[in-house]
């Protein structure tokens, strides 16, 4: 990791993984100081103590804040291998617990997020699978709503609406039915509705534009409680500015998946100054 990457951590974090505070099963231990970290923003230590805690919440959340840095911190050639850690601390976790909900939503995401890299089928459905099987453990977990929310729309957006319905029954409408449900359980959720609107924006820009919008101007008013809010506000502000602007460039750049965004909205001059990493 890059020394420098410990400066900015404090205000970042990453839209996909679930809350740290959704962990389940918590004694006190180092998962107590690695959650703390977590919701610090500081996720390089947060990784490596919840590993050193050794329990399947420790597990999960190391894996967690490893996801955190891979989407939001890495450079591209830095990705997979992060990825491919997280998938090793998820395996840890589900063979201490198989049943833990946490553990099966991070490797979902780690499986989507080296998908999209890799343009893997198998990892799109392993991801579905892990998903599904959340879903029966929690059904009441909005997270796991999220992340199912979350899978229809990269798929379509992958590959398209005919074909991702075809082979992998991936349809926008169940996307959008399962954010509905992920934002009923959790209505104040920040990261939750701007991983909504990131979906959204990806799929069907112009025909949810009033979607978007409201969910935008919503979730710009909303009150943080971690760094993982702050940072949801501050690049919900910047799509709002890009959108009104009509700035296709930087509204793509504030959606693509292979770029350190969080060091590279600190350092732009067009983000909103209001939030900075003290």
């Amino acid at each position: 990791m890059r020394a420098s990457r410990q400066i900015f951590l404090l205000c970042f974090c990453l839209f996909w993984s679930s809350p740290a505070k959704a962990q389940e099963n918590t004694t006190p231990s180092d998962f107590d100081a690695a959650l703390k970290l977590y919701q610090m923003g500081d996720y390089d230590e947060a990784a490596r103590v919840g590993a050193v805690d050794k329990t399947a919440d420790g597990l999960a959340l190391a894996a967690q804040a490893t996801l955190v840095i891979a989407r939001y911190y890495a450079e591209p050639d830095e990705q997979i291998g992060l990825i491919e850690h997280a998938l090793e601390l998820t395996e840890y976790a589900l063979n201490l617990d198989p049943d833990h909900v946490a553990a099966h939503i991070h490797r979902a995401i780690a499986l989507g997020f080296r998908g999209r890299i890799e343009g893997s089928s198998r990892d799109a459905r392993d991801s579905k699978k892990l998903i599904d099987h959340a879903l029966t453990l929690a059904p009441e977990n909005s997270w796991v709503w999220a992340a199912l929310g979350g899978w229809h729309g990269e798929v379509v957006r992958k590959a398209g609406s005919f074909f991702g319905s075809i082979i992998f029954g991936a349809k926008f409408k169940k996307g959008k039915q399962a954010f509905a449900q992920a934002m009923e359980l959790a209505p104040d959720s920040i990261a939750i509705r701007t991983a909504y609107v990131r979906m959204l924006l990806k799929v069907r820009p112009r025909r949810e534009h009033g979607e978007i919008i409201a969910q935008l101007d919503l979730v710009t008013t909303m009150e943080p409680e971690d760094a993982f809010d702050i940072f949801m506000i501050r690049l919900a502000d910047a799509m709002m500015q890009a959108i009104k602007k009509n700035d296709k460039d930087r509204l793509g750049f504030l959606l693509e998946d292979q770029q350190p965004l969080g060091l590279l909205l600190d350092h732009d001059p067009e983000s909103n100054g209001e939030i900075d990493s003290e």
